[in-house]
């Protein structure tokens, strides 16, 4: 058996066992509430829930693999929710099925965005050379606008959180779930988004592993602070997205092993293509040309 054979059968038995954890953490934690339910449980069962729920859409959309097996992620995802949805907590009177929904919806949405613009991630050649990162305008104009739209988005959340009275205490306010949950939602989307960029980004990877980490914790503390003027609970938020970020990096991992990279259309390939169809159109010959007679 050659070496390369080797190689493949170890990347494909890491992602099994990725996998396999992923299945073996989900049976211990349903065991777990079953048996009355542990701190170690319930920390396991708030981190992954919100990982396996945001893999799968991604894996559809932009994820690599025929077509005809990714459409599995459906079926899948349903599946989870449905696994997920009374644990860690009783399903009644929590928000964790609409906040998978919510989460889910607009991964596919920022998703088909990224696919429509030519992104997806693919098994580039052994040989492939990666060009060093490019600053453009248009690059920079792009990130400022989006980055002028987030804190227009978090200026408009924080005038507009409103506080319900609750059921048992009325004196009480509380959050209002609706706002609440939607931005959570977009706000796990997008550090899932950044964590499969980080891991399938061109370049090296160890770079960009705590970057992505540490922003998607001051993510998640900003979102509480902007949530809840006067909460406490900043920093199991931040630890919470912290740890989310690094469970779906640490899961794809075996994938960008297997040679799966970021992958988009190269401009240059496509101008060279269209300049090599129509090579005559722009040149004239010498007899065409003025002062020369035949």
């Amino acid at each position: 058996m050659s070496l390369q054979r080797l190689a493949t059968i170890a990347d494909f038995g890491w992602l099994a066992t990725v996998l396999l954890a992923h299945g073996a953490v989900l049976a211990f934690c349903r065991a777990d509430h079953a048996a009355g339910g542990t701190s170690i449980g319930l920390f396991l069962a708030e981190i992954l829930r919100a990982v396996q729920l945001s893999l799968l859409p991604l894996w559809l959309i932009l994820g690599p693999g025929p077509k005809r097996v990714r459409w599995i992620a459906i079926p899948a995802f349903f599946g989870l929710l449905y696994a997920w949805s009374d644990l860690p907590y009783e399903r009644v009177g929590t928000q964790a099925t609409w906040l998978g929904l919510e989460t889910a919806g607009m991964l596919v949405i920022l998703a088909l965005a990224v696919r429509m613009s030519g992104g997806c991630v693919r098994k580039l050649p052994a040989q492939t050379i990666t060009p060093p990162v490019q600053f453009s305008i248009r690059g920079i104009l792009i990130t400022t606008t989006l980055a002028s739209l987030l804190i227009a988005g978090g200026k408009w959340v924080y005038a507009h959180v409103q506080a319900v009275p609750t059921n048992n205490q009325p004196d009480l306010l509380d959050l209002n779930p609706q706002i609440a949950r939607t931005a959570v939602a977009l706000g796990l989307a997008l550090v899932s988004l950044a964590a499969w960029w980080g891991v399938f980004r061109p370049r090296h990877v160890g770079l960009a592993f705590l970057p992505v980490a540490f922003t998607a914790a001051g993510c998640g503390m900003l979102v509480t602070l902007l949530l809840h003027h006067e909460s406490d609970a900043w920093l199991s938020f931040g630890l919470w997205w912290f740890l989310h970020a690094l469970t779906i990096m640490a899961t794809l991992v075996p994938l960008r092993q297997m040679g799966f990279r970021w992958a988009v259309p190269d401009r240059n390939s496509r101008s060279v293509t269209r300049s090599a169809l129509c090579p005559l159109k722009t040149h004239k010959t010498d007899l065409e040309r003025p002062g020369i007679q035949t």
